[in-house]
């Protein structure tokens, strides 16, 4: 048990280091990232160890979660189409600007921040 919880640890931390590195944000942006993207995984692995116990109350809590992990990740997709920033640039290519590679391609600097 201890050795799943410690999986699903490691890849919120791997996630969150990818958000830092390959996003530009700002502060607040990644702190609500960071809780949508770890919002999930949490509450799955804890409707997973509750469906274990096979109790009442763990069924229960069970059918609450479930919807909500769903939602918590409908809620990041939709923040991240929006931290993407995609904008229309010279010639009608659109480009998600909130990405750091995608800067690095512009090396005439048509893009504006």
């Amino acid at each position: 048990v201890v050795a799943c919880w410690l999986a699903v640890l490691l890849f919120m931390v791997v996630t969150c280091a990818l958000i830092r590195l390959d996003m530009s944000l700002t502060g607040f942006e990644y702190r609500i990232s960071v809780l949508l993207v770890t919002l999930g995984p949490m509450l799955c692995a804890v409707a997973a160890q509750q469906w274990l116990l096979h109790s009442y109350s763990g069924d229960e809590m069970v059918k609450f979660l479930t919807p909500v992990v769903y939602l918590s990740h409908a809620v990041w997709l939709l923040f991240l189409l929006h931290v993407c920033k995609v904008s229309e640039q010279k010639g009608g290519a659109m480009l998600p600007t909130g990405f750091r590679s995608v800067m690095y391609i512009d090396i005439f600097g048509w893009i504006r921040s």
